[in-house]
């Protein structure tokens, strides 16, 4: 199976450096315009199953994208982002005034539990078990989704754990392409948002 995961646009909880999980927060003017050419690029080419998580700046993508192509938009759970609980909407300029140590958040990050929310590393549990019941099918799926289930997701599909995967998030409005063949994962590539808005990559070709 070849995935297409695509973050959504940048929003306005994005811009403050706000934790946003399966709460939601509008595009800002720039996450507009990401928006728009991201569903012109990703409609220059087709897909055997298009999935979105159900959370609006994802959901978006993936809905006008399937609708150009007269395409089933399925959602789903897998997709979605983490629960940062309690902690939703909070920026790190905040942590102060909750009694929360950021360097010990950061530290011990995949074992911290949100308040009322989940931790990494059950997140990325969940999602593993998910995506491996789909890694050995045939075709390509296009996945609209968030940085932190991206993240999850492309790490189970590496066969590694969190901590071992050493890649960069991807950005706001950006793809990143990962291939899974012959029990073997590996990213085949990544696209920047920047590219696409400057016209120097114009039709989606997913197997160059």
């Amino acid at each position: 199976m070849r995935f297409i995961f695509v973050r959504h646009p940048q929003t306005v909880s994005n811009f403050e450096n706000r934790l946003t999980g399966v709460s939601d927060s509008p595009y800002t003017n720039e996450g507009e315009k990401q928006a728009q050419a991201l569903i012109d690029f990703l409609s220059t080419a087709t897909y055997d199953k298009i999935y979105s998580s159900p959370i609006r700046r994802a959901k978006y993508i993936g809905q006008n994208v399937a609708n150009k192509l007269n395409a089933e938009l399925n959602i789903v759970e897998w997709l979605r982002e983490i629960n940062f609980g309690e902690m939703e909407g909070l920026a790190f300029s905040d942590f102060v005034d909750r009694n929360i140590d950021i360097e010990e958040y950061r530290k011990n990050l995949l074992s911290f539990r949100y308040p009322n929310g989940d931790s990494w590393t059950d997140f990325y549990e969940n999602r593993k078990n998910h995506i491996h019941k789909l890694r050995s099918d045939d075709g390509v799926c296009l996945c609209t989704s968030h940085g932190g289930a991206i993240w999850a997701l492309t790490t189970a599909l590496l066969d590694q754990e969190l901590k071992e995967f050493s890649g960069k998030i991807i950005n706001n409005a950006s793809i990143i392409i990962v291939d899974y063949k012959d029990d073997f994962g590996q990213i085949i590539k990544r696209i920047e948002i920047d590219d696409i808005l400057q016209g120097k990559i114009v039709h989606f070709n997913y197997w160059e």
